[in-house]
């Protein structure tokens, strides 16, 4: 028989494999939303903001120690611990250290991104409000559709130069955020993506007179919350769209 400590070695192991199978198309597509952001730097004009993206790019070069965790069911995400930070290692051969829970499935678009996010507080010592503008910008200027996340906020009192002094100018670039509404949408479009069914009715419920707009509402990349759900083949939405909805749910056969 063999040794208890020797299965558990085994068993760590394999994990490590698992997750770098797991991730490595999502560290992939990270580095080239990066690259390919830099080539657009004039429809961002800020130069600080390019400065922290040339030197996340150098740390997506650098090793990356993705770790498996036990978290809450609601806490289904990628994050990171202090104690990990460039700041906090000793040795100058840095290292991206990751923390994944274990029911964190999502496509390697999202991964991408989140992994943005993560590794600018790994590197860079990031607060959570230029994390998120990284991930935002960087993955819509890299080619992709970012998804909204909750540390972002929007006042439609605010003017476009307010929200750009507050820090918030990304939204209308990275998200078409230029309306209440299309800021709401955007909080339903990352249900959606998350395959948070209870979240999004909740957030619908929350919505009432309004409902209809939502769904009818074409974004700036021209999708629409039922051409998600088909896309991401999310059938317990679509079972909603087609009960609450039947005048604008065509099923998904031309998307």
């Amino acid at each position: 028989m063999l040794k208890k400590s020797f299965l558990l070695a085994v068993c760590i192991m394999n994990l490590c494999v698992l997750a770098q199978a797991g991730t490595k198309e999502a560290l992939d597509l990270a580095r080239q939303r990066l690259d390919i952001s830099m080539q657009h730097m004039s429809e961002y004009p800020h130069q600080a903001f390019w400065q922290r993206v040339k030197d996340l790019r150098a740390a997506f070069d650098n090793p990356f120690s993705i770790r498996s965790a036990n978290c809450h069911d609601e806490a289904a995400v990628m994050f990171t611990q202090k104690k990990n930070y460039y700041l906090a290692q000793d040795s100058s051969n840095k290292k991206n250290i990751i923390y994944i829970c274990k029911g964190y499935k999502p496509q390697p678009d999202l991964m991408a991104q989140d992994f943005i996010h993560e590794t600018s507080h790994v590197a860079l010592n990031t607060m959570e409000d230029q994390a998120t503008e990284l991930e935002m910008v960087v993955t819509y200027l890299g080619g992709g559709y970012p998804v909204i996340n909750g540390y972002i906020d929007y006042d439609e009192k605010l003017t476009p130069d307010e929200l750009d002094w507050l820090g918030y100018g990304y939204l209308r670039v990275a998200l078409g955020i230029n309306s209440k509404l299309a800021y709401d949408y955007q909080v339903l479009r990352s249900n959606v993506i998350y395959d948070d069914f209870a979240k999004f009715v909740k957030n619908m419920d929350r919505r009432k007179g309004q409902q209809t707009d939502f769904v009818k509402f074409v974004d700036f990349k021209g999708e629409t919350l039922i051409g998600t759900a088909c896309k991401m083949h999310r059938q317990q939405f679509l079972d909603y769209f087609k009960d609450r909805f039947p005048q604008q749910f065509n099923g998904c056969g031309n998307m």
